[in-house]
């Protein structure tokens, strides 16, 4: 079998965790991959999906190369979807046990995570999805990182930091949905090019 030469992708973010979890799928479907560590630029949108367009499109501009960008919201259901595409912001800002707070009489707990990877080489522009569904824990466990100690997916009774902790984060895990389905579109395209 020839070698296929694969293009490195870049994926650009500020947060090196993201990275941290991607890379080893990446690296599963032979792509190569380097971390760029810049904060780019986010729009304000109710989108997540314009939100990770736009900074797709920031990043390509910033390195004239192929990239990969991951934008991701956590969506409690009985505060209507908040924080949303705002995750970041109200993690650094009302962090775990202040989201805690806010639930702490409420009996609807359902919560999601989506994850939005959008590539970008100049031309094209194309964005990957993957949900896990699941439920807002009564206490913050310690593993992971972000809202990963108050969050319990479907089909089991650990939040993604204890999860994290049994190295079976990416059995449930959003991030892990949306960059496999990347990488199996990726491959298939380069795959394409050489024959």
């Amino acid at each position: 079998m020839g070698q296929t030469k694969f293009k490195e992708v870049y994926f650009v973010s500020s947060n090196s965790n993201k990275y941290r979890e991607i890379v080893p799928i990446l690296s599963h479907h032979g792509i190569i991959s380097r971390f760029v560590k810049i904060s780019l630029k986010e729009i304000q949108s109710e989108s997540i999906y314009q939100i990770a367009k736009a900074k797709s499109a920031s990043a390509f501009e910033y390195l004239q190369k192929t990239v990969i960008i991951e934008d991701d919201g956590f969506y409690i259901s009985s505060l209507k979807g908040f924080p949303g595409q705002y995750s970041s912001f109200v993690y650094k800002t009302l962090g775990n046990q202040g989201l805690l707070k806010l639930m702490e009489n409420e009996t609807d707990r359902k919560a999601y995570f989506i994850s939005v990877i959008a590539y970008n080489d100049g031309l094209a522009l194309k964005t990957f999805t993957g949900k896990t569904e699941g439920t807002l824990s009564r206490s913050a466990t310690n593993g992971g990182w972000g809202f990963d100690p108050i969050f319990v997916p479907k089909h089991t009774s650990k939040t993604y930091g204890e999860l994290s902790q049994l190295n079976r984060k990416s059995v449930f895990s959003h991030r892990y949905k949306s960059i496999e389905k990347f990488s199996k579109w990726y491959i298939r395209i380069l795959l394409d090019e050489t024959h």
